[in-house]
């Protein structure tokens, strides 16, 4: 034992070495006079900033520099930024990508957050939030928006950036990176972020045996701990503690003192949907996850036991085949927070009355619909094989998005349900009426495929927000879908900042023409020949005027390649 207990000593000085400042960092590469330094290490895909005058980590956080050795090693001098970035969105229009708080390196080498489709948090691009954390980029290092912000706006031009190669992955480090970054102003030093306390009976980082293999038992049977059960205080138990420690309302310093433990082995301890749940489990998430699938009225609400029987397994299947994910009977993660989600709706909905339920079979599709017996309003979870062939997307496909726009957040109510006006390739307008009927005063109209905001919905009508007031459309004619709040209207951002983006120079994609006007009626004055760069000064939706060794004139947008000075490398 005392050999395991130095083992994980040394464990700890390890990691605390390597995330310490190399020597001569920026003293002699950078001004004195900025606040803070900066460090990117490539091998562990870690950047650390440094405060100037007492080397303390300030920040630390996970990133992705540019695959390949695309991204340079050196020390650099941030550059100014040419009052173009270190904004809360910048478009890129070679990419058709959003990024937020850009701040230049030197030249085409920036920070910025993980690209977006919209101008949207939750548009996210699935793949780079797959990636990160490893290299992904054409160069420029991404970090979340909250860290690429505290750059733009505390690194000021003239701030020293160092990039190196360490040699090895800290992954011990990066464990407790992936979960969150360090932020000192939050209170707590550097060494409570590693889980490292000297506070008298508390478990922390280097602590072994069976008193920490039972927290991390009560830790998985919560819902929070999904590492392996080893009796050592590791990376993945001060994160599972950290989450812990923020559902019972404790400060989040990672190391278990004997008033926490008291806090979790209680019958009231809270739980959480981090650890998949299977045939044979049992303790306080499985209980949470039956009382959900009891709210849905896939599982008999007697059999509240804690164990994760064949009951349990039969009802979590017939969620799965609902929603479209395959079906397993195995509740993971995700299945549990979609199966919390419609439970929260639904009683949301109902508000505590009573309500009929039945399973409507289309095909290969289940649709469940909830209806008020008192009023006639309804909640379906589901598509009809209707909803498919008119283009909605299953119910899984819409909440992985949500989630993986929010993947540090654990509260999924923001959801909102929409419909789209769908007149069945009439292009009719809809009336908006005052009352659930056909004769009550009509508010507006609505256009063929405007989309809606649902206030509540009925068995015929569904109750919706339109230009600032509230109607009622008839259901026959709506295509009802599940987004975030900000969620409509869509594409409309995209089309915007494409229009209006600035741009620095552009490239002939083959011969292009050159006019002297930016209408139908132009004269030719010329041709560029294929790849001749030319610098962009005014843009529009077709036209681009660009200028070329002092001579102006109008070319087509279509015929050349539109760059900006980043977008090498984002």
């Amino acid at each position: 034992m005392k050999l395991r207990r130095l083992l994980a000593l040394l464990a700890i000085w390890a990691l605390v070495l390597t995330a310490a400042p190399l020597s001569g960092i920026a003293r002699a590469d950078g001004p004195k006079d900025m606040p803070y330094r900066i460090e990117v290490d490539i091998s562990s895909q870690i950047v650390t900033i440094y405060e100037n005058k007492t080397d303390e980590i300030v920040r630390q956080m996970l990133c992705s520099t540019g695959m390949g050795d695309s991204t340079p090693t050196g020390t650099f001098i941030m550059e100014q930024d040419l009052d173009k970035y270190r904004k809360p969105w910048y478009y890129i229009v070679q990419f058709r990508r959003f990024v937020r708080y850009p701040s230049r390196i030197r030249n085409v080498l920036l920070f910025h957050s993980l690209p977006y489709t919209d101008k949207s948090l939750f548009s996210v691009e699935a793949r780079a939030l797959k990636d990160f954390g490893f290299p992904a980029s054409h160069g420029c290092v991404r970090l979340r928006w909250q860290d690429a912000q505290f750059i733009s706006d505390n690194c000021l031009p003239g701030t020293a950036v160092r990039i190196t190669k360490s040699g090895e992955r800290k992954e011990d480090l990066r464990q407790l990176l992936f979960q969150e970054s360090f932020d000192i102003s939050r209170g707590f030093s550097y060494d409570s972020f590693l889980g490292m306390s000297d506070e008298p009976g508390a478990l922390s980082r280097g602590s072994v045996g069976q008193k920490v293999l039972d927290l991390q038992y009560r830790l998985r049977d919560l819902g929070i701990f999904e590492g392996e059960m080893t009796g050592e205080y590791d990376s993945a138990t001060v994160n599972a503690v950290r989450v812990a420690q923020y559902m019972v309302g404790d400060a989040l310093t990672g190391a278990a003192t004997e008033e926490f433990r008291q806090k979790i082995f209680a019958a009231d301890a809270p739980t959480a949907m981090n650890v998949a749940l299977t045939a044979g489990m049992g303790g306080p998430a499985v209980r949470k996850l039956q009382e959900n699938l009891a709210v849905l009225r896939l599982y008999d609400e007697g059999e509240l036991d804690s164990v994760y029987d064949v009951g349990v397994s039969e009802a979590v299947s017939r969620f799965q085949k609902v929603y479209g994910y395959k079906v397993t009977g195995e509740a993971t993660p995700e299945v549990q927070k979609a199966i919390d989600y419609e439970a929260g709706r639904l009683r949301e909905t109902f508000d505590g009355a009573t309500y009929d339920f039945k399973e409507n079979a289309d095909r290969q599709l289940v649709q469940l619909v909830y209806t008020s017996p008192e009023d006639g309003r309804v909640y379906t979870v589901g598509c009809t094989t209707e909803d498919v062939l008119a283009g909605a997307r299953k119910p899984s496909e819409v909440f992985a998005e949500y989630l993986a726009a929010n993947e540090q957040a654990t509260d999924i109510s923001q959801l909102v349900n929409y419909a789209t006006v769908d007149t069945h390739g009439q292009a009719l307008s809809l009336n908006l009426r005052a009352e659930p009927n056909a004769d009550s005063d009509v508010l507006a109209t609505v256009e063929d495929g405007a989309s809606l905001r649902v206030e509540r919905q009925y068995a015929e009508w569904t109750q919706v927000r339109y230009g600032g007031a509230e109607g009622y459309l008839m259901n026959a004619y709506l295509r009802f879908w599940t987004g975030p709040e900000d969620a409509i209207p869509s594409g409309e951002d995209r089309a915007a900042a494409d229009a209006a983006a600035q741009v620095d120079y552009a490239t002939a994609k083959a011969s292009a023409g050159v006019y002297d006007d930016n209408t139908d009626a132009a004269e030719l004055l010329g041709h560029l020949p294929k790849g001749t760069q030319v610098e962009v000064l005014e843009m529009d939706d077709s036209w681009c005027l660009i200028q070329y060794k002092g001579h102006q004139g109008w070319a087509l947008r279509e015929e050349l390649q539109l760059v900006m000075l980043e977008d090498a490398q984002s």
